[in-house]
């Protein structure tokens, strides 16, 4: 029996990832925080983006159980994903409401919601190919993909209005461009 078998490279990355992904986790939230706010500047909008990532995953993570997915060594890893998908989609539709004003949410969604509903679904359709290859780390990695990113479309299109409408200022706020 060898040392260095994969058996044991295994047992080790498993090891590694159930101690290691609270702290994870925490520190990755953290970081979406601190470059949230280095593009936004604002506490709202922080909050908005992070109350959108909060609650997209926890609706993937109740529908994991739900369909028996669970997270493991394979699927981990396209958990920075999701919420960079999520993040990028929030970032964009707060700076176009903050543009635009209150009362302004069919033109939102007409003109960048719709860019950003393309570009979500690109990711999406991109992950759903992987639930059908044979390999079932792989399929695990293309259902908690397309489930993380289509809860976040739900959320994005159901909560998140509600949550630009009242939490952003109510006339367009013309931000200093670069």
């Amino acid at each position: 029996m060898l040392v260095a078998s994969s058996g044991f490279i295994y047992a080790d990355v498993v090891r590694m990832v159930k101690g290691d992904g609270p702290i994870l986790a925490i520190a990755t939230l953290l970081l979406l925080v601190v470059i949230t706010w280095l593009d936004m500047r604002r506490w709202r909008g922080v909050l908005i983006a992070v109350g959108f990532i909060v609650l997209s995953s926890w609706w993937t993570y109740k529908l994991m159980g739900i369909l028996g997915l669970k997270l493991g060594v394979f699927n981990l890893v396209v958990v920075p994903t999701i919420l960079s998908v999520s993040v990028d989609s929030v970032i964009h539709l707060y700076h176009r409401r903050l543009e635009l004003g209150a009362g302004k949410m069919r033109e939102l969604f007409q003109t960048t919601g719709s860019a950003v509903l393309t570009g979500t679904l690109n990711n999406l359709f991109g992950f759903l190919g992987l639930c059908f290859v044979s390999h079932k780390g792989m399929q695990t990695i293309g259902f908690l993909a397309t489930l993380g990113i289509g809860c976040g479309l739900v959320v994005m299109f159901t909560a998140l209005p509600c949550a630009l409408e009242f939490l952003c200022p109510k006339n367009p706020v013309h931000e200093a461009s670069d």
